[in-house]
């Protein structure tokens, strides 16, 4: 199988229908998601693609700074290529195909000394790419599996649970917002207000660009891939919001604000389990929670009965930075030593 490997249109419906079905796809290959995370933070797109027989059979498309340096963005948990799946059930072929296939790809990106990605740990035989040059180093996210809702509620805690009844009790309810038109001036200070509030509570002192996010979650819920879930009191008064992306049967949490002040009465729990009952009801099997931090963000992903899933962050060095110049330096000194004392024993003998 020869692969013939170009550039990639982002609008291209072989793109998308790859990234719905592909292996490695997940919520952030959505390619609005990725042309409106570029654009709002002064970033470009490249993408390129592999195609055997005109068929397109891998891709990737990564954001890019200005000086042409691939960089994944944080709000993008996978950013590695995707690739058809092999029809052969013999393991060392599966391995062969998906070596290749995402190796082409990276071909051009690898001549670019810098490039990072992140992938879904074990999707694809990497040994290639690391024996080329490329690093790879674990990390991890959280996902809630949706394919059973009975099974989703009986992984959370139980105090989730009870949190739950409570928050029902009390009047609390959860609304989605699909459409650009209901999100207003009003809903978006809205948000913005929960978003820092949290973040509060964590300690993040982070104000985000008001204009960009506005022009971010717009992107989105123009496109029909945006979900805006918000909790209301029983007053309709807006206490935690879950801004989520949705691709295929992938979904990803993008953005989320809560008062800290409801979280007793269970108003944040009740609108992550109706979310995901919600995105249940769309055909999403997997809700990636976007990170899996230490203390106590980390504990309430996985109270809601996340799932901890190991990741590949995969870089390909700069020999000129840092390091890796000195590490050069030094192999290439010891070289010129050994050289140097092998023709000195010569010369005596």
């Amino acid at each position: 199988m020869d692969l013939e490997v170009r550039p990639l249109r982002l609008d291209d419906p072989a793109w998308a229908e790859l990234t719905r079905t592909g292996v490695g796809r997940s919520a952030y290959h959505c390619p609005t998601l990725v042309r409106s995370a570029a654009a709002t933070h002064d970033m470009d797109v490249v993408a390129w693609g592999a195609y055997a027989g005109g068929e397109l059979v891998s891709g990737v498309a990564l954001t890019q700074t200005m000086r042409g340096d691939p960089r994944p963005l944080p709000i993008m948990s996978y950013t590695a290529p995707v690739y058809r799946p092999s029809p052969s059930t013999h393991r060392s072929v599966i391995d062969r195909h998906s070596a290749r296939t995402i190796g082409a790809v990276l071909e051009p990106v690898g001549v670019t000394i810098g490039a990072r990605l992140r992938a879904r740990a074990g999707y694809a035989d990497i040994r290639d790419l690391l024996a080329s040059g490329w690093t790879a180093r674990a990390n991890f996210t959280y996902e809630v599996h949706l394919d059973s809702m009975t099974a989703a509620w009986d992984a959370m805690d139980d105090d989730r649970r009870r949190l739950v009844r409570r928050a029902e009790r009390h009047g609390y309810d959860v609304s989605v917002i699909d459409r650009v038109s209901d999100h207003d001036a009003a809903l978006h200070g809205t948000l913005t207000r929960l978003y820092l509030e949290q973040a509060a509570t964590y300690g993040n002192s982070d104000d985000p660009d008001r204009a960009m996010w506005r022009r971010f979650v717009d992107d989105l819920l123009a496109a029909g891939h945006g979900r805006i879930y918000l909790a209301t009191t029983a007053d309709a008064e807006p206490v935690a919001f879950q801004f989520a992306v949705v691709w295929g049967d992938q979904a990803a949490n993008l953005l989320t604000g809560s008062m800290r002040s409801h979280a007793d009465a269970g108003a944040n729990t009740l609108l992550r389990w109706r979310a995901s009952n919600m995105l249940h009801s769309e055909g999403v099997a997997r809700l990636d929670l976007n990170g899996a931090p230490s203390g106590s963000a980390g504990r309430f992903k996985a109270s809601l009965g996340a799932v901890l899933t190991p990741r590949w962050e995969l870089t390909r060095p700069d020999p000129l930075a840092g390091g890796h110049l000195t590490a050069r330096i030094g192999r290439r000194v010891r070289r010129e030593v050994a050289v140097a004392s092998r023709r000195r024993r010569q010369h005596r003998a």
